[in-house]
């Protein structure tokens, strides 16, 4: 008898310390985590998405949240994993805006998130406002997966530069297909 609660109790603590190890273990290495994430695929963000322009800042002043934004995404033909972006906005107010941005072959990280800064080549001279062309000085991003099937998409863009009387001018814009607050 005494021998079966002896093999017992050390079959308990064995199995306790093979779960403690595998927890500490994937604690202190969480690259040996077996839980699966999706990878995100340049096939899979490829699409138009329509959200809001916000946080948008020109020349140091911050203007109004302008919603039913279009982003398109289409697929590089000229580089594996990267995308083409492509932006196009009309702002009204004081002076009529025409705000186009067109990037070509960004690489997509396999989390979904891109990033592209100044003097990289696809960003030269990508930004049209108005008739002037601005260097974009970055733009960056990510896709999130929804539970319903697709993704929402989120990005930054900052550019810089000269417009005759008004000095340099810098803008900052944020898009985002999930609600804005």
């Amino acid at each position: 008898m005494r021998t079966s609660i002896f093999k017992l109790a050390l079959i308990v603590m064995t199995a306790v310390a093979i779960v403690s190890c595998q927890t500490e273990d994937e604690a202190l290495f969480p690259e040996m985590n077996t839980t699966a994430t999706k990878s995100v695929s340049v096939d899979d963000v490829g699409g138009v998405y329509t959200g809001t322009l916000h946080n948008v800042i020109m020349s140091g002043k911050k203007k109004s949240n302008y919603p039913n934004q279009v982003t398109k995404i289409t697929v590089s033909d000229e580089y594996y994993d990267s995308f083409n972006f492509h932006f196009d906005m009309q702002v009204g107010g004081k002076v009529n805006v025409h705000l186009t941005a067109d990037v070509k072959n960004i690489a997509l990280n396999s989390d979904g998130t891109f990033e592209v800064n100044a003097g990289d080549d696809s960003l030269s001279k990508a930004l049209k406002i108005a008739i002037f062309k601005y260097d974009i000085t970055l733009l960056k991003g990510k896709f999130i997966p929804k539970s319903t099937g697709g993704y929402d998409v989120e990005w930054t863009m900052e550019s810089n530069g000269f417009y005759l009387q008004e000095g340099k001018i810098m803008a900052h814009v944020e898009f985002t297909t999930k609600p804005v607050q």
